[in-house]
């Protein structure tokens, strides 16, 4: 049962981290699309 429960955490981490990175990359995006309109 130990396994499955570590499993299951590694998994959210990765889902987590996956989260982390499309949330950042959009936001850079917003930002680069927010100054190129800008001007």
């Amino acid at each position: 049962a130990q396994e499955y429960v570590i499993d299951l955490v590694n998994k959210h981490i990765t889902l987590t981290k996956q989260q982390h990175f499309y949330q950042a990359k959009e936001s850079q995006e917003r930002d680069f699309l927010d100054e190129w309109t800008n001007k």
